[in-house]
């Protein structure tokens, strides 16, 4: 560090009593901080300065003197969106018809397929139903099932008891070995 660059802008009579040096290194090291500063706040290179974005005096908004002045500037700001809303359904009204017209004429009719079963609407009923693996004779699990009604007849037919279909042995002696 015996070699050095004096710091300029400063008088000789203090560099001597504090005798401030920087290294060239460090000097050209400030240097590009500085430059890289002065360009991201766009102060010395013109090529990378944005444009200034001009902002069309219609949507500037002047703070108003009065409430009077407010009440106005609101209307007036209400009144321009709907005009530009009805504007828009405009230029979309018009961009659907020409979408469609050009969508006729280049496609083909459609083809007519006779209407020889209409699509029926399905019903549904809820069902009782009760599962064959029961764990307790005593206490039966009920499920309430929502089964699509029968198309031939109006009702399904229910037996007037209820039955249990029975349980094969094989499954009756491991739901003995599961109840603990």
């Amino acid at each position: 560090q015996g070699h050095g660059v004096r710091v300029p802008g400063r008088a000789a009579h203090h560099l001597r009593s504090q005798d401030h040096l920087v290294p060239e290194r460090e000097l050209g090291q400030i240097q590009k901080h500085i430059y890289r500063v002065e360009r991201a706040r766009g102060l010395r290179d013109h090529k990378y300065r944005l444009l200034p974005q001009r902002i069309p005096s219609e949507t500037k908004t002047h703070k108003t003197k009065n409430r009077k002045h407010r009440v106005a500037s609101a209307k007036e700001q209400i009144k321009g969106h709907q005009n530009r809303m009805i504007r828009g359904r405009e230029l979309m009204e018009q961009r659907s018809e020409r979408l469609h017209s050009c969508r006729l004429s280049t496609s083909a009719p459609p083809l007519h397929r006779p209407a020889t079963h209409k699509d029926e609407e399905k019903e549904y009923e809820l069902v009782t139903a009760y599962p064959i693996a029961q764990p307790y004779q005593e206490a039966l699990i009920e499920v309430t099932i929502l089964m699509e009604k029968s198309r031939k007849g109006d009702y399904i037919k229910k037996p007037l008891q209820r039955e249990l279909l029975s349980i094969p042995p094989f499954l009756r002696s491991q739901l003995g070995k599961n109840k603990v």
